[in-house]
């Protein structure tokens, strides 16, 4: 029979699963583009180079304090900080830091954004991208500190 692998609905984030069917509401009203069917290999190159665009747009941005982004449909974790050339981004992290802001939404939505097909006021509205606070307390994946300790 038919197996339902239950990490496909386990949440990367407190508030993720919701943002995920945020992306999906956007893609199918036609707000936004379905990501292709890519080899994993394909979609995270692609997911990167609109990474590389958003690194682009945060340089020229000024100041960023420090932010963690998760991209919801690849569980792919990037943070940044800094400001203009010396901005660092890293991609594919375990998550935010205590302190980072945090930022979820979908690679469809991320890309939209960028390229001004798409309103912050829609991706919002439709629950497609979500601006929290990681604190210390909920640390890495949502999992209290002292909680992870246990599991390191």
């Amino acid at each position: 029979g038919n197996v339902v692998d239950s990490k496909a609905f386990a949440q990367a984030y407190p508030g993720s699963i919701d943002v995920a069917l945020g992306v999906r509401e956007l893609i199918d009203r036609r707000d936004v583009a379905a990501l292709p069917a890519d080899v994993p290999a394909l979609a995270f190159q692609r997911a990167t180079m609109t990474l590389r665009a958003l690194k682009a747009r945060l340089e020229a941005a000024g100041p960023q304090e420090p932010s963690a982004l998760l991209l919801v449909e690849h569980r792919l974790w990037t943070r940044w900080q800094g400001s203009g050339p010396t901005l660092e981004m890293q991609v594919h992290v375990d998550g935010p830091l205590p302190g980072d802001k945090v930022i979820l939404t979908g690679e469809s939505v991320l890309a939209a954004l960028l390229e001004g097909s798409l309103t912050m006021e829609q991706a919002r509205g439709a629950g497609a991208y979500s601006l929290q606070h990681s604190t210390a307390e909920q640390g890495l994946h949502g999992i209290p500190l002292r909680e992870q300790a246990i599991w390191r």
